[in-house]
């Protein structure tokens, strides 16, 4: 049984940035307004380290 590839994606829905889709690639993707980020969103709600997605083990 093959065990598919998995796409992840963040949308966002709402706000600004609406309608933009970002990929989920690797273990760890950091989202914030740092340049450094996985994810950067230019708003200034958004903390320079927001938050971490951090992939489990199922996936």
């Amino acid at each position: 049984m093959s065990m598919g590839y998995k796409n992840y994606r963040l949308t966002i829905i709402k706000g600004f940035n609406k309608g933009e889709v970002f990929p989920l690639e690797g273990d760890e993707i950091i989202i914030g307004r740092g340049e450094e980020n996985g994810i950067v969103l230019n708003i200034a709600e958004v903390s320079r380290t927001h938050s971490v997605l951090t992939k489990a083990e199922e996936g």
